[in-house]
């Protein structure tokens, strides 16, 4: 199975990074709109009009997933131990 198109990315990272990530990708047909991209802490479409992807920023807490993989990985551990 071969991509013949790309429909959507969905971006996590910095305002910076998405820039980075959406700009090497232009050969896709991205383009990320400055005024769209300057949002935090919630979903929003960050494309440009006129880009033939869309473009998402999708907020998300990093550590809290962290945490919680680390607390089901290692409970049985501990429990164990005890």
């Amino acid at each position: 199975m071969t991509l013949s198109y790309l429909q959507l990315v969905s971006v996590k990272n910095g305002i910076g990074n998405r820039d980075a990530i959406c700009n090497g990708l232009e050969y896709l047909g991205t383009r990320i709109d400055p005024e769209r991209n300057n949002v935090r802490g919630k979903e929003a479409e960050i494309s440009a009009e006129g880009s033939k992807v869309k473009i998402f920023a999708i907020p998300t807490n990093e550590e809290i997933t962290i945490a919680r993989d680390t607390k089901r990985i290692t409970s049985p551990l501990v429990m164990k131990n005890w």
